[in-house]
């Protein structure tokens, strides 16, 4: 058996194969159901998240447990492939409102530290229901009917930015 053979596939090929066939298993599994690699487009998130950069997300997070206020979240758009990031603002059974750009959950205001754009967002009160959760980017220095926000079901959060 030649050297670089023998690196390669060693001296037991039939195994060698085996833990190959394992770990492209292992590997498919984790990154198709586990951790999701997902590559971000647009500047929704911006300044916390930038256009074009690389992330995983956590497709497991929530399954034993709900979205905590504050969380970036995956949420499923069209199928599994096209998803949105957003931040949940507010949970079940919260009330939200956005007044002169000022996010207010159960009548108090939120400093949103992470934020660096906002305009004048005026939404009137709206109380979330049970399974429903109320999320918005981070770059709100645009007019809020140009923005995908608003109200999600639990069901449509598949996952949480991990990296």
């Amino acid at each position: 058996m030649s050297l670089l053979r023998r690196i390669i596939i060693g001296s037991r090929p039939k195994r060698t194969f085996i833990r190959t066939l394992i770990l492209a298993v292992l590997c498919v599994v984790i990154f198709r159901y586990v951790l999701r690699p997902s590559i971000t487009e647009g500047q929704s998130m911006e300044p916390t998240i930038h256009d074009g950069s690389p992330h995983l997300l956590n497709m497991f997070a929530y399954a034993w447990s709900n979205p905590d206020l504050g969380d970036i979240v995956s949420i499923k758009a069209a199928g599994h492939r096209v998803m949105y990031l957003k931040r949940v603002l507010a949970g079940p059974g919260d009330t939200i409102a956005f007044i002169d750009g000022d996010l207010v959950v159960n009548g108090e205001r939120v400093e949103e530290t992470y934020m660096k754009y906002r305009d004048s967002w005026n939404m009137n009160e709206k109380t979330m229901g049970v399974d429903e959760y109320f999320v918005a980017g981070d770059n709100r220095g645009m007019p809020m009917d140009l923005h995908v926000a608003g109200t999600v079901k639990r069901r449509h959060i598949l996952g949480r930015l991990l990296w």
